[in-house]
């Protein structure tokens, strides 16, 4: 009854393992540390422990509603493995996280929807698949997103065109990050080659992501005429599709490829053109790094003081990415 419950509680705050606490304006309890709470899940037997992660998803959902509280509702459900119902939170509780850049929250939860499946199309699968492995990339762990996006393909072979060369596009992304060469531009060929098949492929978006991962090879190997040539066909399929992000990291590129050819004026008329477009960009990833590649053009030209404006820029928008690897490539 409740006064053996109180007297359970008193012994727990006198032992240091709860603690009170309020919680909107509620006195509740919680334990004084994660550890304590991970000991006594692990000694309950799985089906109770799955039993009271349902109680308490249900609890949390009576209470707070089914758009509150995402992360939570999607934890309790998946662990108590609660089938197309947890599928639905876990991928609420993704996208919320990929929108906060949460890489390791909304990856765990892509695995378990990859894991499990429910009643999601393949085509949404597929699309979930290619979320996990830009997560993995922004985690530093990109052969992780190789092997799902590779187990997804198998399972892929008749789904529709776009989605396939949108999942070829992410895996030669991932073999960018990795600095694979040879296989980044296989499996850009092969994702540009769904563009002219009897079933082509016809997203603009894609075909110049795929373009704009092409010219990679070429930068590294000092090779700017023949990346300009790819970069502007990028461009061309990145105007067609409308998409203003695209079209400033494009451009922002175009400039990098005129500074390494010794074009430093058509390096910064590129570079200020890409700034432009990305002022208005919710994206800091791109956003960042354009201001930052039109201060290197200006520096070199010893344009310092404009330049160092610009690389402050570049380091404020990357702190809204919350990605240290950004923010540390940007100062140095």
């Amino acid at each position: 009854g409740p006064a053996k419950l109180e007297e359970a509680i008193r012994g727990l705050v006198s032992r240091q393992m709860i603690r009170g606490v309020t919680v909107d304006g509620e006195d509740c309890v919680e334990f004084r540390h994660a550890l304590i709470a991970e000991v006594i899940r692990k000694d309950l037997p799985p089906a109770r422990r799955r039993r009271m992660h349902i109680m308490i998803g249900e609890a949390l959902e009576k209470r707070y509603g089914t758009g509150a509280r995402l992360q939570e509702l999607a934890h309790h459900f998946t662990e108590g493995r609660c089938g197309e119902r947890a599928i639905q939170y876990a991928l609420k509780a993704a996208n919320a996280c990929k929108a906060e850049y949460a890489h390791e929250a909304a990856l765990r939860f892509y695995d378990y929807i990859l894991r499990n499946r429910g009643s999601l199309s393949q085509e949404q699968l597929s699309g979930i698949a290619i979320d996990a492995a830009v997560a993995c990339c922004a985690l530093g762990v990109p052969k992780r997103g190789i092997k799902i996006l590779a187990g997804e393909l198998r399972k892929a072979r008749s789904v529709d065109p776009d989605i396939k060369a949108r999942m070829f596009t992410q895996t030669a992304f991932s073999y960018q990050h990795l600095g694979n060469l040879r296989e980044l531009s296989k499996w850009t060929q092969r994702g540009l080659n769904l563009f002219s098949t009897r079933r082509p492929a016809r997203n603009q978006i894609t075909k110049a992501l795929l373009l704009f991962c092409s010219s990679y090879p070429a930068t590294l190997r000092c090779s700017p005429r023949k990346a300009l040539a790819l970069l502007d066909k990028a461009l061309a399929a990145a105007v067609e599709s409308e998409n203003k992000d695209l079209m400033g990291r494009v451009l922002s590129m175009i400039g990098v490829e005129h500074r390494i050819a010794g074009n430093l004026r058509s390096a910064v008329a590129a570079g200020r053109q890409a700034h432009r477009i990305m002022e208005m960009s919710q994206d800091p990833i791109p956003a960042s790094s354009i201001p930052s590649n039109l201060g290197s053009t200006l520096s070199e030209m010893g344009r310092f003081r404009e330049a160092l404006v610009l690389h402050i820029q570049a380091v404020k928008l990357s702190k809204k990415s919350r990605s240290s690897f950004l923010g540390l490539s940007l100062i140095h």
